[in-house]
């Protein structure tokens, strides 16, 4: 699935739009960033749906999340 927003041009602008309204908010910034970093167009319910690997690693709960929070760090 090409959805090119999705992937490092939102994750950007999400980061610049913190980073302008709160720029002393270190954690914020880190939070926008990798808010949605590794997604691939899927959501959640998809992944549980499919079984897939990533739903399996994260025990179904809170998938894309948790990917993207291991991801980040």
């Amino acid at each position: 699935m090409n959805s090119p927003y999705q992937y490092h041009y939102h994750a950007f602008d999400v980061m610049h739009a913190c980073c302008l309204l709160i720029p002393k908010c270190i954690s914020l910034l880190v939070a926008a960033l990798g808010h949605d970093l590794g997604h691939d167009g899927f959501n959640n319910a998809f992944y549980s749906a499919t079984c897939s690997k990533v739903a399996i690693t994260y025990n179904g709960v809170s998938i894309l999340e948790n990917y993207s929070a291991a991801y980040l760090f």
